[in-house]
């Protein structure tokens, strides 16, 4: 990386950059387990939310309070459904891939959204699009069988 202020030229080694790596890197070790030192909001320990009177949370299945969220975690931007059917505006490709398109197994998708559930998270922010083959019907039968909350960040 190098930058110019004037005539003057300045450069980072190799070994300059690892060490601004190296730095990064152990503030957000140090950041992670020391969370009473006013970092837990970036952890989310110990952080407290709150939300305006009447707030909701549209899932694909109904509206909730944000209080049905509370009991776990939301994963953001997650993939639970791609390429089913392959986006229209894609040629068709040369190979055609062997493997179904994720989340076409419905009932595969309900038994790792379960597992997931059990593993503390409660919402899933799905980020496919239309153009990338999101099939809503299957996400709404991925929610239902699993209990998991899951929102479509496109609207």
């Amino acid at each position: 990386m190098s930058t110019e202020h004037g005539s003057r030229s300045t450069r980072l080694s190799r070994r300059e950059a690892v060490r601004l790596l190296g730095v990064g890197a152990g503030a957000g070790i140090f950041a992670g387990l020391h969370p009473d030192l006013g970092f837990a909001a970036q952890s989310g320990r110990g952080a407290r939310v709150s939300f305006a009177k009447g707030a909701i949370i549209r899932t694909i299945l109904k509206d909730v309070p944000p209080e049905a969220l509370a009991g776990g975690a939301t994963l953001f931007h997650e993939h639970l459904s791609l390429n089913d059917p392959m986006p229209s505006w894609l040629p068709p490709p040369k190979n055609p891939p062997t493997d179904p398109p994720l989340g076409s197994d419905v009932d595969l998708m309900v038994e790792e959204l379960k597992a997931t559930a059990k593993d503390g998270v409660s919402c899933i922010v799905n980020g496919g699009t239309k153009d990338l083959g999101q099939n809503i019907e299957k996400l709404r039968l991925m929610s239902q069988g699993s209990g998991v909350h899951i929102v479509l960040a496109n609207g």
